[in-house]
């Protein structure tokens, strides 16, 4: 009995040894307690609600949002102006709410684990000055070619006499283009227009010349473009209200106009009357003589419109919200430095029309291309690159794909704009 008790009290012991060991393994601190299980990390998925005051929230992949989840990025639009209006500044009273720039019309922010009221607030923003520069006629032998950054129009063998000419210092604004012209209908709002003294976007071809022949009219000019009536085929009109396929809505108590939106061959027919005082566009000649502040020689030449520095003179991908969007986005005019000839945004912010045609056949230009150009092509040409460029679309010789004349865009950031010229007899 007794080596029983033993042997029991053995296998108490045993147990007892082997509880005080398992113990002291969870213990913390030399203590004998047992640790309680960490808790769980909180779930940061839960969505949050967003409101914005005079602007719409868009997350990365370009869905309007009315909530979040916690982490996730978040792309603000300020879109609720009118005219007399452009934007000024992001703020939010929500705390963790930091925008990635506060005074951009387009940025992003990180959602933070709370609901979100963020404001767009603008300011007044009156018609910037239109001011034309006088550019006397100029002369290109072709003796020589522009061999600064290799230029496709001042080739060897081109001689070249281009008339003396006003020219806008800036891309034809928002203010300037719906005095007489209405976008068209494919045209996103969200994007454009955004005010006063933002250039006028997402425009044709067929949109530009409207425009051109309108505002001589209504400055008592003689407009440049003819094209031949539907009501008696061999009659030429002026009158872009009179041409066949014109749009036209009432906006703002007056009839705007604008181009057709398809391709119309009473369109690409289009007669450029060379004598005419008229607004116009300038031919790629005039556009890049322009571009490199009048200077037709080899020497003192700049790798964009006035300056070896990008930033200095253009809105581009870098600076003009394409880090924080994917998206460059234009920016009001006259607020880089301008040219030698104290033009603006020649380089950058949007693409500009051009005249002349594009050919499909190589070289595009030639020694017997005259300067305004072919009288027949497939595609009408731009230039000068856009917010939504990288540098080596922005130098000044740089000849982008030609577009359609009827497209007014093929992505929101890669917006059609154009300035205007006349012949300054």
């Amino acid at each position: 009995m007794k080596r029983l008790e033993k042997a029991a009290l053995s296998i108490l012991g045993a147990a007892l040894v082997w509880w005080w060991a398992a113990s002291c393994s969870n213990s913390s601190g030399g203590s004998n307690a047992i640790s309680p299980e960490t808790p769980e990390t909180p779930a940061t998925s839960a969505a949050y609600s967003i409101s914005v005051t005079g602007g719409v929230a868009k997350n990365v992949e370009g869905t309007v949002l009315t909530s979040a989840k916690v982490g996730e990025v978040v792309r603000i639009f300020a879109t609720e102006i009118n005219q007399q209006q452009s934007f000024d500044k992001w703020t939010s009273s929500t705390p963790g709410v930091e925008f990635d720039n506060a005074i951009m019309d387009i940025t992003k922010f990180t959602m933070p684990a709370r609901d979100v009221s963020i404001v767009a607030t603008y300011k007044a923003a009156d018609a910037v000055e239109e001011i034309f520069v006088s550019v006397p006629a100029k002369s290109f032998s072709g003796e020589t070619a522009i061999t600064a950054f290799e230029s496709k129009v001042f080739i060897k063998g081109r001689a070249l006499d281009l008339p003396a000419i006003l020219a806008s210092d800036h891309e034809v604004t928002h203010y300037e283009y719906t005095k007489y012209c209405k976008y068209g209908s494919n045209v996103n709002r969200v994007d454009y227009p955004r005010g006063n003294n933002y250039p006028a976007g997402h425009v044709s071809w067929y949109d530009a010349i409207v425009y051109c022949n309108l505002r001589s009219m209504a400055e008592h000019l003689t407009p440049v473009y003819k094209i031949k009536t539907a009501s008696d085929p061999e009659t030429w009109e002026t009158d872009p209200s009179k041409w066949p396929y014109i749009e036209s809505a009432e906006v703002g108590g007056s009839l705007k106009y604008s181009g057709p939106s398809e391709n119309k061959a009473e369109w690409n027919g289009v007669v450029f009357d060379t004598s005419a005082n008229g607004w116009r566009l300038p031919t790629e000649a005039e556009w890049e003589m322009l571009a490199r502040g009048g200077n037709l020689t080899n020497e003192g030449q700049t790798k964009f419109s006035g300056s070896e520095n990008v930033d200095e003179v253009a809105w581009h991908y870098n600076n003009s919200g394409g880090n924080t969007t994917g998206a460059g986005k234009a920016q009001e005019v006259k607020k880089k430095k301008p040219n030698g000839l104290g033009l603006y945004d020649m380089s950058g912010n949007v693409w500009e029309w051009c005249w002349d045609w594009s050919r499909t056949e190589k070289p595009v230009i030639t020694t017997n291309t005259p300067w305004t150009g072919w009288p027949e092509g497939e595609d009408r040409i731009r230039r000068g690159g856009s917010a939504h460029s990288g540098d080596t679309e922005l130098v000044t010789v740089y000849e982008y794909k030609p577009w359609k004349p009827c497209e007014r865009h093929y992505v929101s950031e890669k917006v059609n704009g154009f300035r205007i010229v006349r012949n300054a007899q």
